[in-house]
């Protein structure tokens, strides 16, 4: 029976939300195509809305029509995962899933404080940076140019936000409980809450179901981590095996993110793996000799045996604005120049995939979802996390069934992410 689901706004969000109930030792499938069905014999279900980078307007209709599935379905409770770099329309998707699963309030605490993301005097922090002081402010889809949490969500919802600071946490429980009854009793139904550490977030799901009202939890992968214990939830089912894999592996980067690159070399200082450059800007002008000229060099060393890393060539912001100025020319906005190149590198990874590839890894929630689509697959049944708020799983159906894969956001994860990735997928380290 399904216990929860999961409405995520991209695929690298849903799968890294969906892997911290696999690993309380719940079963988790991600649906990627909602015309068919979860199985059966799941307890999470995940449906990805792909609306980040949306029109407001369009994002809640995506939101509109995956509670409406899962209205059908007889679920009702949810978390409403949101970006932890606060990118995409956070305020709109969460107030239209509010209303469409007859809630009584959304408790709203994106933070990962594993990873350094946390909210602290209603400011939300990467790092010790307020948000629209990193890159993310550069987001060619969904720049982030605010930084106070409550600030974000109101521009984006017609509901009252309130803010609950870390005073009322340092209180303990029956402060938050008040604090949120406050809050509904004004009128506030859209609750953000300050959190700077896991045990913060711990609090803020025990505190929201004290208080007996039905809650729409918003958050990222830190939230949902805490939600089992705070559901008063048991393990169903162990963490199934990892796979082994004995063929060789290949690693997609669809991210221009400054974390990528860095996590990039450093898997190239440590193992010896091959590395494929996709030039963006020439596939945008020449989609069939860029896409035939990858193939052949990713193609040759696979067949030998070797792992590949196929990424974007050049990930600076010259390379950003001619790859926008060429879409122009071909009366492409300035997002649809983004999906444009996904829909090109997936469609390389494919035909590589198709013939020779033993697993996965892909970064990058356009370019994840576009590859997944392209192989026609229903889902993915999540097995475990390799490291924090990063996943493995194996495709369900479509052409590859059963293919493990690794997804990781673009902007996310520690250096060594993909050297462990590696590690694991070929059993040369336990997790």
């Amino acid at each position: 029976m399904i216990k929860l689901a999961v409405i995520a706004d991209d695929l690298t969000g849903s799968n890294d939300t969906g892997v911290q109930f696999a690993k309380f030792g719940m079963r988790v499938f991600v649906v990627l195509d909602r015309t068919m069905e979860a199985p059966p014999d799941i307890d999470v279900v995940v449906v990805n809305t792909n609306s980040r980078s949306l029109p407001a307007a369009e994002a809640r209709g995506n939101v509109r029509a995956a509670c409406r599935w899962l209205r059908k379905r007889g679920i009702r409770q949810a978390i409403k995962k949101v970006d932890s770099t606060l990118r995409g329309n956070l305020g709109a998707e969460i107030e239209e899933a509010m209303i469409e699963l007859e809630c009584d309030a959304a408790v709203i605490a994106p933070a990962f404080p594993r990873i350094g993301r946390i909210t602290a005097g209603g400011y939300y922090l990467l790092g010790q940076r307020p948000v629209s002081e990193t890159e993310m402010a550069r987001d060619p889809k969904a720049p982030v140019t605010e930084s106070r949490l409550a600030a974000v969500i109101q521009s984006q919802a017609a509901s009252n936000v309130a803010q609950v600071e870390l005073d009322a946490l340092l209180q303990g429980r029956e402060a938050v409980v008040a604090s949120i009854l406050q809050c509904l009793d004004r009128g506030d139904r859209l609750i953000t809450f300050d959190a700077t550490t896991e045990e913060h977030l711990a609090l803020i799901a025990g505190a929201a179901v004290a208080t007996g009202r039905r809650v729409l939890w918003a958050g990222s992968a830190g939230l949902a981590e805490v939600l089992p214990a705070a559901l008063s939830w048991s393990p169903t089912a162990g963490v199934p095996a990892t796979p082994e894999v004995r063929e060789p592996v290949l690693i997609v980067a669809g991210s221009i993110s400054s974390v990528t690159a860095r996590q990039l070399d450093c898997l190239r200082s440590r193992r010896d793996v091959k590395t494929v450059r996709f030039d963006a800007v020439a596939a945008l002008g020449d989609r069939e000799q860029t896409l035939g000229e990858c193939f052949r060099e990713a193609s040759h060393w696979l067949t030998v045996g070797d792992d590949v890393v196929l990424e974007i060539g050049d990930r600076s912001p010259d390379a950003v604005a001619e790859a926008a100025a060429v879409g122009a020319t071909q009366g492409l906005a300035p997002g649809a120049v983004s999906d444009a190149i996904a829909d090109r590198l997936s469609e390389l990874t494919v035909r590589l995939a198709r013939r020779r590839c033993g697993a996965l890894v892909l970064t990058g929630g356009d370019t994840a979802v576009a590859i997944c689509r392209r192989l026609q697959a229903a889902g993915i049944r999540i097995i475990c996390e390799i490291a924090p708020g990063v996943p493995l799983g194996c495709l369900a159906g479509g052409q590859l069934d059963g293919l493990p894969v690794v997804t990781k956001a673009g902007a996310f994860g520690e250096d060594d992410v993909f050297v462990r990735a590696l590690a694991i997928l070929k059993k040369e380290k336990e997790i």
